[in-house]
C-alpha cells in the first residue's frame, strides 16, 4: 500500500495500509510477478522505475488506485526557488519593425543533481550551444513567446505545414528537402 498523505507513510516501513509506502517508486523496487499495490488518493512527484516486470498474463505486476482515489503521477518537481529574470528584446527578425519595449521571460537553470540516472531532458543550451537562439535581433520569437497557432497550422489535415523550427526544412516532392524558410534562410 502507498499513500504519501498519511503521516505513518515510511518506504523503510512494511508498506501496509497501517504503514504504508510514501512513494510508488519504493513499492516497484520490492513488486514481483503476481503481485500488486494499492496506491491512495494524491499527487506523487517522483519517477517510478519497476525492478521487474511481469512473467505472464496471470503472474502480472499491477498498480492500482484505492477504490474511489484520484491519483496522479508526475515526473515534475515544483521549483520554487532559483527563478531569473531574463529580457528579451522584442520586434521582428534581425531587429526589424517597430520599437517595442523588451519581453519578460524567466529562466531557470537546471542541475545535473535534479536528474538522477544522468538523463536530463532540458540540456537545450548545451545542445543549441548557449541562449543565443533567443536573440530577437536573429530569431522571430513571437510565435514562440506568444505561444499562440491557428487551429489550422496544427492540423495536418488542412494542408498548412507545420511551423519550421531551428531551420529544419520540409520534404517537397520527390523526397527532397523544400527551400528554407525566408526567416531561416538567413
Amino acid at each position: 500500500y502507498v499513500d504519501n498523505g498519511d503521516a505513518k507513510a515510511d518506504d523503510n516501513g512494511p508498506g501496509t495500509q497501517a504503514r504504508p509506502f510514501r512513494t510508488i517508486n519504493k513499492a516497484a523496487q520490492l513488486l514481483r510477478p503476481g503481485e500488486r499495490v494499492v496506491i491512495a488518493s494524491g499527487v506523487y512527484r517522483e519517477c517510478v522505475r519497476p525492478a521487474r516486470g511481469g512473467t505472464s498474463p496471470s503472474q502480472m505486476i499491477s498498480y492500482e488506485a484505492a477504490p474511489g482515489a484520484k491519483v496522479f503521477i508526475k515526473g515534475s518537481e515544483v521549483l520554487r526557488d532559483g527563478w531569473v529574470e531574463q529580457p528579451i528584446a522584442a520586434g521582428g527578425p534581425g531587429g526589424q519593425g517597430t520599437a517595442t519595449p523588451s519581453i519578460t521571460a524567466w529562466r531557470y537553470e537546471f542541475t545535473s543533481a535534479m536528474f538522477p540516472g544522468a538523463y536530463q531532458p532540458f540540456a537545450l543550451p548545451s545542445i543549441m550551444g548557449g541562449w543565443a537562439w533567443l536573440d530577437a535581433r536573429v530569431v522571430d520569437m513571437g510565435p514562440f513567446l506568444r505561444r499562440r497557432r491557428s487551429a489550422e497550422s496544427q492540423d495536418p489535415a488542412h494542408g498548412q505545414p507545420p511551423p519550421f523550427l531551428f531551420g529544419a526544412r520540409r520534404r517537397s516532392e520527390g523526397g527532397r528537402p523544400g527551400p528554407l524558410p525566408p526567416a531561416a534562410s538567413r
